[in-house]
């Protein structure tokens, strides 16, 4: 659902008024002190026990006032999810993809049980990857409480557009039945554990 805080008419790519508009956010956004995979900057409160995943923004994800449509915050958080779990893709070398992969027919697989977002910004399109921060809120016998902060990489500090509460449910490939987490991804899991959200409720 478009956000109400532009009023801006929609205006298709292949206009001048849109081409010219890309042309000056693109040319702004090329600092050559930005870096595609910067390390931890904990004074901007980056934490170490939170796994950074950096993402594209695609022109698509333009809702009609220009700003980023709240559907495409479910695709960060799911290809968030993928890179850190399944692809071993994120900043950090974090170990858990081992465990959720589900490689084998019957091997153990991740399943979104619920998931609950918070806006708290307008996020504009830019050529600066966004960050979503990943962590473990909530550690369950056989579900995980995957939390995010979702980052604004075009802002000179620290600017969390969104934040995220998904619940995941391990279960076996075969009988699609929750398992308990193995005792060595139990150990992989731990070390990403920080300090659970407190969203909204209502």
């Amino acid at each position: 659902m478009p956000t109400p805080r532009s009023r801006r008419a929609s205006r298709t790519a292949s206009s001048p008024a849109t081409s010219g508009r890309l042309e000056r956010r693109v040319s702004r956004d090329r600092s050559p002190d930005r870096r595609r995979n910067p390390p931890l900057d904990v004074s901007r409160g980056e934490s170490t026990a939170r796994a950074h995943v950096d993402l594209e923004l695609r022109w698509g994800d333009q809702d009609a006032y220009g700003h980023v449509n709240n559907v495409a915050y479910a695709r960060y958080l799911e290809e968030a999810r993928v890179r850190v779990f399944f692809t071993g893709a994120a900043r950090e070398q974090t170990g858990m993809e081992g465990y959720f992969r589900g490689d084998r027919p019957d091997g153990p697989k991740m399943l979104v049980a619920s998931q609950q977002i918070e806006f708290l910004g307008v996020l504009e399109y830019t050529s600066h990857p966004i960050v979503v921060e990943l962590w473990v809120g909530k550690l369950g016998g056989s579900s995980l409480e995957l939390h995010y902060e979702v980052l604004d990489g075009s802002a000179a500090d620290r600017r969390v557009v969104a934040r995220a509460i998904t619940t995941v449910v391990i279960v076996d490939g075969a009988t699609m039945r929750p398992i308990r987490l193995s005792e060595d991804g139990r150990a992989a899991v731990e070390p990403w554990t920080d300090a659970p959200l407190q969203l909204r409720r209502g």
